[in-house]
């Protein structure tokens, strides 16, 4: 009930509640609203909701129609040519890191499209739904950016690593991506209400919120939502120590150097490794494997397993692979033989989107007051250095990490770009 003074729960019950509300009253002239006003509202985690989550429609849905046959021949076939596109010369990323098609591969779907059958085959919109099978077979990563659950295509939150069972992408988009996954496409959803978290949290009159992760993000805080970010000193001063950046240019280096750095600092501590997708945490698993190492992974696919892996993460000998999951607003609490022997120690082993996110996970250790450590481990071969549009700032900040120079501030400078290119 919403019939009292202070209430808390999740942004997206809050969000959801509204979208039933507008419903409602579409069907309905006397519905009595559950949200009966939005005067002050205290958002905690306040990056990743206003910022990070910010513009992704939420939306509230109803079963839709079986996909039409003739929908379900031409997304098929975009799939088979999208496989058929070869990297520079029918296809291309551009400038955002989306796939586009290039003149050569524009040329050869104005050959292809006349043997479809559909109608938009013969319109402009079938080069727009040719780059979303691009998309679906070269962008999207089992793995990273979806899992496959009861032969279902669950996405996962970016920026917290968690499934979202309720969410889809859009129509044609989500139906090619589980065709190039090998499963049959599903109907779509009929779209009853949609409204942004930022749209949503502007209403409030009075909007704050609490992170420890505000800092890089201040610029967009005013400009969107007029909110300033003001520091607030912690009551126990920290004890976390950083232990520098290492660049490796082989992946198999690096995560050669993971695990015998791990095991070394494990014999008297705990350890967290940080990583960016289920992917990596898998093949990082299976390399400790090979080493006769058991390892606990907390990933999406162990989402339900969450609390007890992180209530174990803090015992002395703990080794903890884990995505973004473990990233916010997790405290590992520590053994009092751990504490004593320098607290947990962070490798964050995988390049980040953003500095907030290394912060959000290097913060897991040195909490309140306590002893801990932190690193951070890439190599030349990393995801977020080898995909993606290559400009030519970015190439020479690639170049300046393969000769060590002033290997930080590229990796920053590196991490900014994307950031920019996000906002």
């Amino acid at each position: 009930t919403y019939d009292v003074d202070i209430l808390y729960s999740t942004n997206k019950i809050y969000v959801f509640d509204h979208l039933r509300d507008k419903r409602e009253k579409r069907q309905s002239d006397g519905a009595i609203p559950r949200q009966m006003g939005q005067a002050f509202a205290i958002v905690d985690e306040a990056d990743s909701v206003l910022i990070d989550d910010a513009t992704t429609p939420m939306i509230l849905s109803e079963p839709g129609e079986k996909v039409s046959d003739i929908d379900v021949e031409l997304f098929y076939s975009l799939v088979e040519f999208a496989r058929n596109c070869r990297n520079g010369k029918e296809r291309q990323l551009d400038g955002q890191g989306s796939w586009r098609l290039t003149d050569q591969g524009l040329a050869a779907l104005e050959r292809f499209a006349p043997t479809l059958p559909h109608p938009l085959a013969r319109s402009d919109d079938i080069v727009d739904l040719t780059e979303q099978g691009l998309s679906a077979v070269y962008g999207f990563r089992e793995g990273e950016s979806f899992v496959v659950r009861d032969g279902t295509v669950v996405l996962i939150d970016q920026s917290t690593g968690r499934l979202m069972p309720d969410r889809r992408w859009s129509y044609g988009l989500h139906q090619m991506i589980e065709i190039a996954t090998d499963l049959a496409p599903t109907p779509e959803a009929q779209t009853v209400a949609q409204i942004t978290q930022q749209t949503y949290f502007r209403q409030y009159r009075i909007l704050a919120g609490l992170t420890g992760t505000a800092r890089e993000c201040r610029p967009e805080l005013w400009a969107i939502y007029q909110i300033l970010v003001r520091p607030i000193s912690p009551h126990a001063r920290t004890k976390l120590r950083g232990q520098g950046l290492r660049v490796f240019s082989l992946a198999f280096q690096k995560w050669a150097y993971v695990v015998q750095q791990a095991q070394l600092v494990a014999k008297k501590r705990s350890v967290l490794i940080g990583v960016n997708d289920v992917v990596e945490a898998q093949v990082l698993a299976d390399v400790f494997a090979q080493s006769g190492c058991k390892v606990a992974v907390l990933d999406a696919l162990a989402e339900a397993q969450e609390a007890d892996l992180v209530g174990v993460a803090g015992q002395q000998g703990a080794i903890t692979i884990a995505t973004h999951l473990a990233g916010r607003g997790t405290d590992i609490a520590l053994a009092d033989e751990t504490r004593t022997a320098g607290g947990l120690h962070v490798m964050i082993c995988s390049l980040m989107a953003s500095g907030r996110l290394e912060r959000q996970l290097y913060g897991r250790a040195g909490r309140q007051g306590d002893p801990g450590s932190y690193e951070t481990v890439i190599s030349l071969e990393d995801r977020g250095l080898v995909d993606g549009a290559q400009s030519l700032w970015r190439r020479t900040m690639t170049l300046w990490l393969n000769l060590r120079l002033l290997p930080r501030w590229s990796l920053t400078q590196i991490q900014t770009n994307r950031d920019g290119r996000a906002r």
